[in-house]
């Protein structure tokens, strides 16, 4: 199976206020890398489109090696590394100067877009074989706990720049609002080292939803997003480590 590589400059929309490559914005490229990676092993999302249907992303994990800056140009690889009867898994891998500086490992099915359910897999992708020179990233398997209290709360509207091609919300502001609910002390004395996120639902334009954390005896945090009739749209666990000193 083809592994896609895939090369991006960090510009100045990228960054976050602590001058590195924002999380969003990281995502936003592998987004972008996976949509090649499928068009250049023969199923593009105009493919499936044509069928009703679409990859949905389920679950995301993220480890965090180092932080890229302004103008620092990075390199995607990544590649399908397996399926089983509902699901199929794709792998990241992130460079700045052939240093690896984060490792992605995502789960996806396919939905069929009128149900909203989920579909049987068509049988042009259960026959792709899933042999390549790359070993799979060990991915997250553990329970992701709904937090017990919102220590923090964020109050957000879907709007119109946030949908993506199939009208729901694009999943890289889940990733921003999660983040948004954190403290900002949090983000300025600390560096983040993990993001384990499950997308559990939808969510479409004018729709209003409460993002809360909760944070742990560890320093982590866990995050639960919901929408007004109390329906969960994500979790979320995030893992921080304190920023070294520089006196």
């Amino acid at each position: 199976m083809k592994v896609s590589i895939e090369n991006y400059r960090v510009y100045h929309t990228h960054l976050n206020p602590n001058q590195k490559l924002s999380i969003p914005a990281l995502a936003g490229f592998l987004q972008e890398a996976a949509w090649l990676n499928v068009k250049e092993i023969g199923v593009p999302t105009s493919m499936l489109l044509k069928q009703n249907i679409a990859w949905v992303l389920t679950r995301m994990n993220i480890h965090i090696n180092d932080e890229a800056d302004h103008r620092e140009d990075i390199t995607v690889e990544t590649w399908p590394s397996g399926s089983d009867k509902y699901y199929f898994y794709r792998d990241f891998q992130i460079y700045n100067q052939e240093k690896q500086i984060a490792r992605v490992t995502t789960n996806w099915i396919l939905i069929n877009l009128s149900t909203r359910q989920l579909t049987p897999v068509p049988e042009f992708l259960s026959k792709l074989a899933f042999e390549h020179t790359k070993t799979p990233i060990e991915r997250a398997k553990s329970k992701i706990l709904a937090p017990k209290s919102a220590d923090f709360q964020l109050h957000v509207k879907v709007n119109w720049h946030q949908l993506d091609i199939n009208q729901h919300t694009n999943n890289t502001f889940y990733l921003q609002w999660i983040l948004d609910t954190i403290p900002l002390e949090v983000h300025q004395s600390n560096s983040l080292k993990e993001v384990d996120i499950i997308f559990k639902a939808e969510s479409v334009l004018n729709e209003s939803l409460n993002s809360i954390a909760e944070i742990q005896e560890d320093g982590s945090y866990l995050h639960l997003i919901k929408n007004t009739e109390g329906k969960e749209l994500v979790r979320a666990k995030t893992i921080w480590t304190k920023k070294e000193s520089n006196s």
